[in-house]
């Protein structure tokens, strides 16, 4: 764990008064010296001050919101009524709101600025601008009676954000290498575990021995990137029999989104389904006008056609309601069970893994993921503080699609889950069971599970990293790590 906490802009700059100068209608306007004596007092006592309190969060990165706590003082004995806005370095301004404050009295609130698409240092300018403050007053030397106006009250301040590009908190030089495209031949002929003719009906396909096929990115695929969403809070469902410890707990993320696009990596890890450049979302990889999240990406477009996934096309739909430019998705899982709920990453948390890469053969768009993944790193920053927390876990055990009977006495040793189903009723139509005719095996299909989940020796190289910090020249850093036996 990471201790940081930046200070990305300057100290607030306390404003001096500003005051209107009186407008006659006349074409003559008398000299400040010939102003009568309220006049003068009223202008020396009328003012305002405008103060940025704090900016939320200190740490602002690119396509970013963010908010101004503010404070806006009334000096005046008149109340006032007026227009405060926030812009960018000359730029329009980007927020507003009205404001009324007492006499003698003050505001503190928060305005809320929208994303902004440019990295680097740049001024915020948080700028009070009253209307006109017109009276009927005694003028001129028979004192009748003449409209007077001052000119309106104008006071800023402005502090400096640092807009930050997409910081990588993880980095690893793992990467990839000679990965060939994916393709539906992997899972071998047709769907996993049936097939469908004829008004969909579902028949048994052995052409396809495994729901999840090797990849060709291989047993220990490394990968980097950024979670988009996760199901923590969805419904969950799988095929009970290969998921002993539990349906699945899964997450999308973007690979490596500090990479260039046309030089990312992971992206040969991805089918054409999870690369917004292939893949077919006319639907569903936009935000629904006028809705927000979750709402605005929830796919409606269900439709089975080649590079088609729903999951790929509401994480581009969501990288793009963020403000994000969308490359690719990922889709990772692992049985819950076999992880703490603590070691699970969230949206935004930046993940390393190694992990099995395989393909998909129970959806006809034979997409390709991370299933399961064996090493699991995710990192989070706070960015209110600049804390970056880190975890990592290691998988220990691997439900490696074989199966097995619960007695394993007739029919023994580990067979994929159509060869365990065919002997067992091919058994119980030869009658064979204990040799007593009219007694039946039960369909036992037990998952089979390794002890080790690695086919090889992996060396997990990464490192955290912290934003920027102004005034920061140290961090502190607290780490534990434990063994345990297993789930």
């Amino acid at each position: 764990m990471l201790d940081a906490k930046p200070l990305l802009r300057s100290p607030p700059r306390h404003g001096a008064l500003h005051v209107g100068a009186v407008v006659n209608a006349q074409p003559a306007t008398p000299t400040p010296s010939a102003l009568p004596p309220w006049l003068r007092l009223v202008q020396k006592v009328q003012g305002v001050v405008v103060e940025i309190d704090r900016i939320d969060p200190e740490i602002l990165w690119v396509n970013q919101s963010a908010s101004i706590s503010y404070s806006v003082i009334n000096f005046g004995s008149q109340a006032l009524s007026g227009n405060l806005t926030a812009a960018f370095g000359g730029s329009p301004p980007v927020a507003s709101v009205n404001i009324q404050i007492p006499p003698g009295g003050s505001l503190q609130d928060r305005i809320v600025l929208p994303p902004w698409p440019t990295k680097g240092m740049n001024t915020v300018v948080l700028a009070f601008d009253s209307h006109s403050d017109c009276r009927m007053v005694p003028w001129g030397p028979d004192s009748k009676p003449r409209r007077i106006c001052r000119t309106n009250i104008h006071e800023e301040d402005s502090a400096q954000i640092n807009f930050l590009e997409e910081l990588g908190i993880l980095t690893t030089p793992d990467v990839p290498e000679n990965v060939l495209p994916v393709s539906s031949g992997m899972c071998g002929s047709g769907l996993y575990p049936t097939n469908s003719v004829g008004a969909r009906r579902p028949v048994p396909n052995t052409g396809a021995p495994f729901e999840w096929a090797p990849g060709p990115g291989g047993p220990s695929a490394p990968v980097l990137g950024r979670v988009i969403y996760t199901n923590r809070d969805r419904k969950k469902d799988d095929i009970p029999w290969d998921h002993p410890f539990g349906f699945d707990f899964w997450f999308n993320i973007a690979p490596d989104p500090s990479a260039p696009p046309d030089k990312n990596p992971y992206l040969p890890l991805l089918s054409k389904a999870g690369r917004v450049s292939t893949a077919d979302c006319p639907i569903g990889g936009f935000p629904s006008p006028g809705q927000s999240l979750p709402g605005a990406c929830t796919q409606t477009d269900v439709a089975v056609r080649p590079n088609h996934d729903a999951d790929a096309c509401e994480s581009f739909c969501i990288e793009r309601a963020n403000g994000r430019t969308p490359v690719g998705s990922l889709h990772t899982e692992i049985e819950e069970g076999l992880i703490p709920k603590a070691y699970l990453p969230e949206a935004n948390d930046w993940v390393y893994m190694r992990g099995h890469h395989i393909v998909d053969c129970g959806h006809e768009n034979f997409t390709s993921e991370i299933h399961p993944p064996t090493i699991l790193v995710k990192a989070h920053s706070d960015q209110q503080t600049g804390l970056v927390r880190s975890t990592l876990i290691v998988a220990p055990y691997f439900t490696n699609q074989l199966y097995t009977g619960a007695s394993d006495f007739l029919i023994q040793g580990r067979k994929t889950f159509w060869d365990q189903m065919t002997a067992l009723i091919g058994m119980n139509a030869a009658g064979l069971v204990n040799f007593v005719p009219g007694l039946y095996a039960p369909l036992e299909v037990l998952a089979s599970i390794d002890n080790t989940p690695f086919a090889e020796r992996i060396v997990a190289r990464y490192k955290i990293s912290l934003a920027p910090a102004v005034g920061k020249a140290a961090a502190t850093v607290r780490y534990h790590f434990e063994t345990r036996p297993g789930v």
